[in-house]
C-alpha cells in the first residue's frame, strides 16, 4: 500500500554562536478507507488512569517519557495525536550520526525479554529523507502512571535521515486513530483496553523559554480521566466528523473565525494535533490575520514576525466550534522568547497542500485543554485553570533584531508511506 501524506517540518535554531541546529517536528495528514473501532475491545478486570508530566522544548515541542521492553528502557517521545505508530531507534542496526543524534536514547533489543519480531519492515519516506525500520511488539509503559500495554506494535528504526538528526526527541508515540497505523496495531487500541475511561486529556503550558533544553513541568497528559487539577470543569464537546474516511484523526467542524475587523464564517474542517507547534490554515485566511495584527514577512528567515511591544494591544483570535467561541489570546499566538526581544514570531502559518483546512496545534492546545474522547468519538475543550502565560525568561538565546539565535520555519511537503 502507498499512501500520500503531508509533512510540516519545524526547523528551530537555538545557538547563540549562529550555528544552525535543525529540529524537525513531523506532521502527517492521512487518508484511509477503513477505521478500526475500539468499542469492542475486551477490558481487563483492573482498569487504570494516571497523569504524566510534559517536557517543554521552547514552547515548540512537548514530549513525555515512555518505557519500552522488559525491563523498561526509557525514551522521550512526541505524544502525537496526528499519527498512530510508535517508533524509536534500534541501537544495534542504526549507528550513523543521524541515528545517534545529540545523545539520543536508542533501544537495546538484547535487554528486553518480551520483544517479538513481526517479520515485516516499514519505510516512512519524507521526500527529503526517511525513517526505515523493522516491526516488533513489546511491552510499552506510560512512565510514572503504572499504565502499560502488553504486545504493543512498534517500529525499531535501522535508518534515520538527517532531518531527524538534531531533534531533542527519541521518537514518536502516535495517539491518533487505528486506520492511520498502516498495518500495525495502534497504541490507542491498547490504551483503550486498559484505561478506566476511553479518553485522555492534554494540558500544555506556555513557559516562554528559548533554552536549548527540555524544561520539565511543561504540562500534563492524563490517561483514562479528565484532568481536573489543571482544567476547568466546564467542557464543550464536539463530535468528530462522521465520514469514515476522515475519522482516523481528531477532525471536527470549524464553523468560523474572527480577529479584529476580519471574519470568515464558512464551515471548514479542523484537526487537533499535539505534534504541530503552530496554527496552520489556508493562505487567504492567514494573510488576513497577518494584516489585522500588523505582522510582516521576513525574507531572510522565511516567517512572519511583529514588534514584541505590540503584543498586549493585539486582539484575540476567535474560533467558532460547536456553536461556542474559543478565544486564543495574543500571548499564545505570538511567541516571545526573551523579555528584551524586539521582534516576535507569529505562531500561525499557511497550508495549501490539501487535507483539512486548519491544523490546531500547540498554539490552540495551550489555550484550551483538549479532551480526546475515544469511546465517544468526540473531542472536548476546557479552559486551563492557570490561564496566564508565563512571562519569557531571560536566556542567552534570543530573537532580538532577528539575529540567528532563534527562528522557526515551517515547510509543507508531501511524503509517502510505504509498506
Amino acid at each position: 500500500m502507498m499512501l500520500c501524506r503531508f509533512l510540516i517540518l519545524l526547523l528551530l535554531i537555538v545557538l547563540s554562536n549562529g550555528e544552525v541546529i535543525r529540529v524537525d517536528l513531523n506532521r502527517r495528514i492521512l487518508k484511509n478507507s477503513q477505521l478500526q473501532r475500539t468499542e469492542g475491545l475486551t477490558k481487563p478486570k483492573h482498569l487504570q488512569s494516571g497523569t504524566q508530566p510534559y517536557g517543554d522544548f521552547s514552547d515548540m515541542l512537548y514530549i513525555a517519557k515512555i518505557g519500552i521492553g522488559t525491563p523498561a528502557q526509557t525514551f522521550e517521545l512526541v505524544m502525537d495525536t496526528g499519527s498512530s505508530n510508535i517508533w524509536v531507534v534500534d541501537k544495534a542496526t542504526c549507528q550513523t550520526l543521524d541515528c545517534k543524534g545529540d545523545n539520543r536514547n536508542m533501544f537495546n533489543k538484547t535487554k528486553s525479554s518480551t520483544l517479538k519480531s513481526l517479520n515485516k519492515d516499514l519505510e516512512i519516506d519524507y521526500g527529503t529523507g526517511s525513517v526505515k525500520g523493522h516491526a516488533y511488539s513489546d511491552t510499552v509503559e506510560i512512565t510514572g502512571t503504572g499504565i502499560s500495554i502488553k504486545n504493543q506494535d512498534l517500529l525499531l528504526a535501522y535508518s534515520v535521515d538527517d532531518t531527524f538528526r538534531h531533534q531533542p526527541i527519541d521518537g514518536i508515540f502516535g495517539l491518533s486513530w487505528p486506520a492511520a497505523a498502516e498495518g500495525l496495531n495502534a497504541p490507542i487500541n491498547g490504551l483503550s483496553a486498559v484505561l478506566d475511561q476511553h479518553l485522555f486529556t492534554v494540558y500544555m503550558k506556555r513557559l516562554g523559554s528559548s533554552s536549548y533544553n527540555v524544561i520539565e513541568d511543561g504540562g500534563a497528559i492524563t490517561y483514562g480521566a479528565i484532568d481536573t487539577n489543571n482544567c476547568e470543569s466546564e467542557i464543550s464537546y464536539v463530535n468528530l466528523v462522521e465520514d469514515m474516511n476522515s475519522r482516523y484523526y481528531w477532525q471536527f467542524n470549524l464553523e468560523g473565525l474572527s480577529i479584529g475587523d476580519y471574519s470568515y464564517e464558512k464551515n471548514q474542517q479542523a484537526i487537533s494535533d499535539t505534534g504541530t507547534s503552530f496554527l496552520v490554515g489556508p493562505q487567504k485566511q492567514v494573510d488576513n490575520i497577518y494584516q489585522q495584527i500588523g505582522a510582516f514577512y521576513d525574507t531572510d528567515y522565511g516567517l512572519y514576525v511583529l514588534e514584541c511591544d505590540k503584543i498586549s494591544g493585539l486582539p484575540s483570535l476567535n474560533l467558532k466550534i460547536g456553536g461556542n467561541l474559543f478565544a486564543i489570546p495574543p500571548d499564545q499566538y505570538v511567541l516571545q522568547f526573551n523579555s528584551t526581544d524586539t521582534y516576535c514570531i507569529v505562531a500561525i502559518q499557511t497550508m495549501d497542500a490539501g487535507g483539512p483546512d486548519w491544523i490546531l496545534g500547540d498554539t490552540f492546545i495551550r489555550s484550551y485543554c483538549n479532551i480526546y474522547d475515544i469511546g465517544g468519538q468526540r473531542i472536548g475543550f476546557a479552559k486551563p485553570k492557570a490561564t496566564a502565560a508565563t512571562k519569557p525568561k531571560d536566556n542567552s538565546a534570543s530573537l532580538s533584531t532577528l539575529q540567528p539565535f532563534v527562528f522557526v520555519i515551517i515547510f509543507i511537503i508531501s511524503i509517502v508511506i510505504k509498506l
